[in-house]
């Protein structure tokens, strides 16, 4: 498995869900579930609301990406594989 190649795909998914209206539940259900499936494929260990603040930076960050670069989402992936993101303490 390419992992970089489905990084892209579920941040493509994230960035196009995120930018529906929200109506209903629907879209926030889905965004939750490629939100784990990130969170699980980087090894990010975030629950609650220190999961729901580093999703709000993830899609900060899907909002400044131009989409006509090569590999826009390159930044971002480097930053969610590299980086160690874990909760300490009692956020």
């Amino acid at each position: 498995m390419d992992k970089h190649l489905v990084l892209t795909e579920i941040l493509m998914a994230i960035h196009g869900v995120n930018s529906l209206e929200k109506h209903d539940e629907f879209p926030e259900l889905i965004l939750d579930n490629l939100w784990n499936a990130v969170k699980e494929l980087c090894g990010i260990k975030a629950e609650g609301r220190f999961s729901n603040k580093v999703l709000e930076y993830v899609l900060d960050e899907l909002k400044r990406i131009d989409t006509a670069n090569e590999d826009p989402y390159e930044d971002l992936i480097e930053y969610l594989t590299t980086s160690k993101i874990e909760m300490n303490g009692g956020y």
